[in-house]
């Protein structure tokens, strides 16, 4: 193609590495460039490494523009209709960091059903690909894949939240699916070059990323689990003489109590740690039945109370159920707080009906409901 010295549209997509100023850039969309700057951007794939300028117009800010641009999510609903979204981005040192911000899955029209991303890599990197979703919905599961540029897939899993998909990806063309059957998901992908140390994501044990709404949270991965552990805000402080009164009195909590004992509200997220209680406690649980599903596929009964204005908490459990209970019985359950995790003086905790139903989400059966009802 013959050059002209006039603005030209070059079509881009790409993630790379600037070594100058430590930051990781992820781009695609249409951008306007000069002749000179085509020719800085051939430079930089061919030896992948930053050139400078003395124009006003330097390759690092050629490719920060892009970097603001990112993206776009490619989200189809149920109804086959395709939309187009941003992606929130956050860049490190030696990583970047997109997410959707929350997207709900289910059966109307407009509900999700699968999450696409492309990634076209100019040199190797790990991909490392994860969901996040508060804690009514920990029992869902979702579907991560990562297809090579003839529809092979490299790396995938049933995951439950926070539960990492991890590529270690040489530089061509991938594309990373989502997919699940309901909740609330927002979808995170971080690009990694390890062949430069990281603030925060490196080999150390602590590591950071940052939610959709900019709040930076640190965490702990689980590597053989490949799943990682939030660590709570400074304000995620006990309530004392409130679990004193709960414990020594029997005081049951309902869903929307036991929500916000896992949530922080610092953070904006759920964390692996309630609030007022310790491993080792019994917790007592009451709550009204909203709905109640039996699922043919699982076998099992998916109970729902009433949680938030805006959503349900969902507990399944073995077998068919829908004949014994049925909408507004009252349902008193017994739970103990566990360890799920723990690493150095970090312990992570849940409960034992949740980590027994994850069983379920990765396809072994889900709890008994005897194994935790107090009859009345």
């Amino acid at each position: 193609m013959k050059k002209n010295n006039f603005t030209i549209i070059l079509i881009i997509s790409l993630c790379l590495v600037m070594f100058t100023n430590t930051s990781v850039i992820a781009i695609s969309t249409f951008v306007d460039f000069n002749e000179q700057e085509i020719d800085k951007y051939i430079e930089y794939i061919t030896n992948n490494k930053t050139v400078t300028s003395d124009s006003d117009n330097s390759i690092n800010d050629v490719f920060w523009d892009l970097f603001l641009t990112g993206v776009d999510w490619v989200i189809s609903k149920i109804s086959g209709a395709v939309f187009y979204r941003e992606p929130d981005v956050v860049e490190g040192p030696n990583w970047c960091q997109v997410s959707t911000g929350s997207l709900t899955y289910g059966n109307d029209d407009d509900d999700i059903r699968r999450v696409r991303r492309e990634l076209d890599l100019p040199q190797k990197f790990t991909i490392d690909a994860w969901a996040q979703t508060d804690w009514h919905n920990w029992l869902e599961k979702i579907n991560i894949w990562i297809e090579d540029e003839d529809g092979y897939e490299v790396a995938g899993a049933n995951a439950t939240h926070n539960q990492h998909v991890i590529h270690y990806a040489d530089p061509e063309y991938y594309e990373l699916y989502y997919s699940s059957s309901d909740g609330e998901w927002d979808h995170y992908v971080m690009l990694l070059d390890f062949t430069e140390d990281s603030e925060g994501y490196s080999a150390d044990k602590i590591k950071y990323a940052v939610n959709s709404d900019g709040t930076k949270f640190e965490y702990m991965l689980d590597e053989n689990s490949n799943k990682h552990y939030v660590l709570p805000s400074g304000i995620f402080n006990a309530n004392t003489s409130f679990r004193k009164n709960v414990l020594d009195n029997g005081i049951a909590l309902n869903a929307r109590d036991l929500y916000y004992q896992f949530y922080d509200s610092e953070l904006k997220i759920s964390v692996n740690a309630l609030k007022d209680f310790d491993v080792g406690d019994s917790i007592i649980f009451e709550d009204t039945i909203k709905d109640i599903k039996y699922d043919h596929e699982t076998n099992s009964t998916k109970i729902y109370f009433d949680c938030l204005d805006s959503c349900d908490l969902m507990w399944p459990f073995n077998g068919d159920l829908t004949e014994k209970y049925v909408v507004d019985d009252s349902l008193r359950l017994k739970f103990e707080v566990v360890e799920e995790y723990s690493e150095d003086s970090y312990v992570f905790e849940n409960l034992d009906y949740i980590l027994e139903g994850y069983k379920g989400v990765l396809g072994g059966s889900y709890p008994e409901l005897e194994d935790y009802i107090i009859e009345n």
